[in-house]
Formats: C-alpha cells, structure tokens, sequence
C-alpha cells in the first residue's frame, strides 16, 4: 500500500511538472514569440522520484510510466503581441531594381568636313557645221583690181557684202575680212589681143575668229579689144600720108605718102596696147563654193 502511494506521489509530481512547464512556456510566449516560432516545444523529461526506502513492498503490478511524447507546441500570440504588431506599418516593399535609362550617347564628334567640291560637267563636244558645196558668197572689193599693177599670185582683201549662213548657225558676219588671190593677170598683147584678170577666194574669217581655208570658184574679167580701133588708125595714117604726097610730088608723091602714111599708123599701133582688165573698188563679187568645208566651234 505505500508503494503504491509512492508511484500515485510520483505520478502526482509528474503532472504538476508538466504543468507548470505548459504554463510557464504560455506565459512566456509573448516574449520569445519570434524564437518559439522557429523552434518547436521540447517537453521536458519527467524527473523519476527518488527509489523508496529499502523495504520489501509487497509484489504489486506496476503499470508502466508514460513515456513523454515529443509534441510541436503551436504557441499562441498573446493579444498584445497581435496589438504591436498590427500597430507597426508594415515596411514599403522594395523598390524594383530599375537599371537607369541609358544616356543618350554623345553625337560623335567630327571634324570638320571640308567643302565638297563639285566636279564639273564636261563641257559638251563642240559643235560642228558643214558649208556644203555650191554656197555662195557675196563679197565686196576694198582697192581696184588691175592686169596693170597685179601679177599672179597676188593676194587682197575683201569683205563679206552678206552674212555666210550654214544650217541655220552664222559662220561669218557681214563686214568679215576674206581673203582673196590672183589667180591670171595678162596683158593685152601687140598690134591685137586682149588682156584678162581672174581672181578667186581663198580665206575666210569666222565670227569665233577662226581663219577658215575655202576653195571658190574664178570671178574672172577681161579687157577691150583693141583690134578694129587699130585698123582705123592705120587706114587713117596711110590717107594722110597720100595727101601730102600728092601735094608734093603729083600721082607717084601721092603713092610714096600714102606708103609713108601708112607705115606710120603701123608703127603708132605697134607702139600701144589693149586696154588693161580691172575691177573697180567697192565692186560686188559673187563666189561659188568648189568644195564643202567643216567649221567646228572653237571654245
């Protein structure tokens, strides 16, 4: 029977330990909330009581001692501890990490450029112009023109008398300087003949100022004859000479004058020529083109 007081004491002490120990973590929740909830409730080992008194209990039955049993203790928050939790703001939540916008990159300096420099256009080709064949030019004398005074192979100047116009452009103006040459100067000859003068185009002055090699045909002149006019005057001289003759010397001093007479005439005609050919100055000559001729435009 005390033995079995013993075990009831015993059993009495472990309860009272356990809850003294289910109190004491209560009311110390509160404080150590934030460590409880990490960590779980150990329940304690129940102290065993001291071996009884060495006296032979009477064989009784023990039951067995409850092993205690390792429980998680969910610890409730006191209301306090609620309280200061609801009255402190909860922090901001963190701002999201913004990278930075990126800085506009820097415009790239440069150095200065130099001034394009634009290469100009080629210059179109120049234009060509063909006088062809057959044109005629008009010129006007400057000095007169003589088989007196000019020699083949002489040259002299004239002007354009009209403006030399070929596919619509004016290759020379009216007043241009041209060139001519003599081509035959011949002279009348004795007792009978005819003197003759032929003279032709050779250059030409264009309005850019180019002196442009041409090929005309002959303006060509000739002087009197002379051939009538030399047979009076002999005729004349042979009267005369009969007349005298016959006043001097009867029928044979009119035939011995009229031989005289007549032989002066001769010799009066032998003693002169034709009449020279000419053109007068300021004279207005027409020329004809033999061959065509290109004139490219000078730049």
């Amino acid at each position: 029977m005390r033995a079995l007081k013993i075990v009831v004491v015993a059993l009495l002490a472990v309860v009272a330990g356990l809850v003294f120990t289910i109190y004491r973590l209560t009311h110390m929740a509160p404080e150590t909330a934030s460590v409880s909830e990490a960590a779980p409730a150990v329940s304690p080992v129940p102290e065993t009581a001291p071996p009884p008194a060495a006296t032979t209990p009477a064989p009784v039955t023990e039951k067995p001692s409850p092993v205690p049993v390792r429980r998680r203790v969910v610890q409730p928050h006191s209301a306090s501890a609620e309280a200061v939790q609801q009255a402190q703001p909860l922090p901001p939540p963190p701002a999201a990490a913004t990278s930075p916008a990126p800085a506009a990159p820097a415009p790239a300096r440069t150095e200065e450029a130099a001034p394009e420099v634009r290469t100009p256009a080629p210059p179109p080709a120049p234009r060509q112009v063909t006088i062809p064949a057959g044109t005629i030019l008009v010129v006007r004398t400057q000095n007169t023109l003589s088989t007196a005074r000019n020699f083949k192979g002489d040259t002299f100047s004239v002007s354009l008398d009209e403006p030399l116009v070929a596919d619509g452009y004016v290759i020379a103006e009216k007043g241009a300087d041209v060139e001519g040459r003599v081509v035959i100067a011949e002279k009348a000859g004795r007792i009978e003949g005819v003197s003759d003068l032929a003279v032709e185009l050779v250059r030409l002055r264009t309005s850019d100022g180019q002196r442009l090699s041409i090929a005309t045909g002959l303006h060509e002149v000739k002087g009197e004859r002379s051939r009538g006019k030399d047979a009076a005057k002999v005729g004349a001289a042979s009267g005369i000479g009969a007349i005298i003759g016959a006043i001097a010397g009867g029928g044979k001093g009119a035939a011995i004058g009229a031989g005289v007479g007549a032989g002066a005439g001769a010799g009066t005609v032998a003693a002169t020529r034709g009449k020279d050919a000419s053109i007068p100055s300021e004279s207005r000559l027409r020329f004809e083109l033999r061959a065509p001729v290109t004139v490219t435009e000078r730049r």
